[in-house]
């Protein structure tokens, strides 16, 4: 049976839903990596936990690309 309207923006926004709180988990979880990092290292700026956030963004918005397009 062929989905209405309503169920399809239903799915679309549990789809978007799901893909924020990845980010967000992914973002939270480099921060912390990286704060960790730059703590044992004694590092003065935060060097690692830049490169994560960086890094875990590019990869998060190439699978977003792959994903949607």
């Amino acid at each position: 049976m062929p989905k209405t309207g309503k169920e399809n923006k239903r799915n679309d926004l549990l789809k978007y839903m799901g893909m924020a709180t990845q980010l967000f988990v992914l973002l939270f979880l480099l921060l912390w990596l990286g704060k960790k990092l730059d703590a044992y290292l004694a590092l003065e700026k935060p060097v690692f936990m830049l490169i994560f956030i960086i890094i875990g963004l590019a990869a998060y918005l190439y699978k977003v690309y792959k994903d949607v397009g």
